[in-house]
């Protein structure tokens, strides 16, 4: 662990609704998750830095060389895009649907995965009201 923080940019992606689903419908809402995030970072050629997984979520960690716009334009966008393909030729309830958050704070790598202020205000965007 470090005391000294690092400066990063931080994506939450949520499944909204993940509860209400069984074990099975977990799954493949994780594995989902996990192929729309990965689609839609390599469509805009960002390679992220770390991955925390949160069961129903993941947060990203960002090198503070990638811009704030390309997150919030580029990123989300793809976000969609990938969301839509993965949602295409599913049942209403069988759709999954998302909340995006970003942030960019300094966070304390630990082995493990990272801490700090900005993880928790990232977070608490993505559990925010619209």
């Amino acid at each position: 662990m470090t005391l000294d923080p690092v400066p990063r940019s931080l994506v939450a992606v949520d499944i909204e609704g993940y509860s209400r689903r069984d074990n099975l419908g977990h799954l493949e809402l994780r594995e989902g998750l996990s192929r729309v995030c990965k689609q839609a970072f390599e469509r805009i050629g960002v390679a992220p830095e770390s991955w925390q997984d949160q069961g129903d979520a993941f947060l990203i960690l960002v090198a503070p060389e990638v811009t704030k716009v390309r997150l919030v334009d580029d990123l989300v966008r793809e976000l969609v895009n990938a969301l839509r393909l993965f949602n295409r030729n599913r049942l209403e309830q069988a759709r999954m649907r998302l909340r995006v958050a970003l942030h960019a704070g300094e966070v304390h790598p630990d082995g493990t995965g990272f801490g700090g202020a900005a993880v928790v205000a990232v977070m608490r965007l993505i559990d925010a009201d619209a």
